[in-house]
């Protein structure tokens, strides 16, 4: 005689029913395929990375279940990661773009800023653009950047001022190997940068500055002063000050003159290069003046 797999534990049931004892209703169930998944809710259950943000053990080490004060920054904040490609092939679209005038984007690091990514369990880099000319390449860029020793000061709660070491070794990190973008897509994908094509009229300054403030949500400054990065540093027992980067630069005078760095983000080349390639094209197409929802 077959005996039905949950037989055993209706027994069970019964004579704990009959003792009085408290019984939770999901422990038993009379159907053997119900039961098969009855399990999963009693899993805890790990939050979406879009509120936390973990993508690695490091920054999932000390998440407590049940709390999400502490966040961390994240690329692509408000960006629809599920809408539809854009149809860059349609000629609305192409029309708008300069044949000519590009950009590039590049990701770069050094080892200060490795140390203080490595303290606070996150992926710190400093996104760079430089417009494309035979002058200019984000390898000079980072050679600059050490010169000036690119945000190496920070200042404590105390109002004590800080020169890290490790910050005159700037150095271009390298994007993964990918399937490549539709050939009218503006965004290509090369070893070390993504070549950007602008829209008609706009300048490389202009690009920049828009594509700061369409990553600002995975800024490390901007963080730190906000609920989610205050939390954040207090788990880890970090001064919040030393996400607060400053830099020192000659431009004339007899003193340098001090700049807030803001191009300071979380964000792992290898990892996250779709999320910064939608950014981008999300910067191209508020630029070439598109409004309402992008052409599929």
């Amino acid at each position: 005689m077959s005996i039905h797999p949950m037989s055993s534990r209706r027994k069970r049931l019964e004579v704990l029913r009959a003792a009085g004892r408290p019984v939770r209703r999901s422990s038993v169930t009379d159907s053997p395929i119900s039961s098969s998944n009855d399990h999963r809710r009693w899993l805890p259950r790990r939050r979406p990375d879009s509120e936390t943000g973990a993508d690695t053990k490091s920054e999932r080490k000390g998440q407590r279940p049940g709390r999400c004060a502490a966040r961390p920054p994240w690329i692509g904040a408000g960006l629809d990661l599920l809408r539809p490609a854009i149809g860059w092939h349609h000629k609305a679209l192409q029309n708008r773009l300069d044949p000519i005038a590009s950009v590039q984007v590049g990701i770069l690091s050094c080892d200060g800023l490795g140390a203080l990514a490595n303290s606070a369990g996150l992926a710190i880099n400093k996104v760079s653009t430089i417009a494309i000319n035979d002058h200019d390449t984000l390898h000079e860029r980072a050679r600059v950047l050490g010169g000036d020793r690119y945000g190496s000061i920070w200042i404590d709660r105390d109002g004590r001022e800080h020169h890290d070491p490790g910050y005159s070794d700037w150095r271009v990190n390298t994007f993964p190997d990918m399937p490549a973008l539709p050939r009218d897509n503006p965004v290509r994908v090369r070893l070390r940068t993504l070549d950007v094509r602008l829209p008609i009229g706009v300048t490389h300054a202009a690009f920049d500055k828009a594509l700061t403030e369409a990553l600002s949500s995975a800024r490390i400054d901007l963080w730190a002063k906000a609920p989610g990065g205050q939390a954040w540093c207090i788990e880890r027992r970090i001064d919040p000050g030393r996400f607060v980067r400053y830099s020192d630069v000659w431009i004339g005078g007899i003193r340098p003159t001090r700049f807030p760095v803001q191009e300071l983000i979380r964000i792992m080349p290898r990892l996250q290069t779709n999320l910064l390639i939608a950014v981008v094209e999300e910067v191209v197409l508020r630029l070439a003046g598109w409004q309402g929802p992008a052409p599929q």
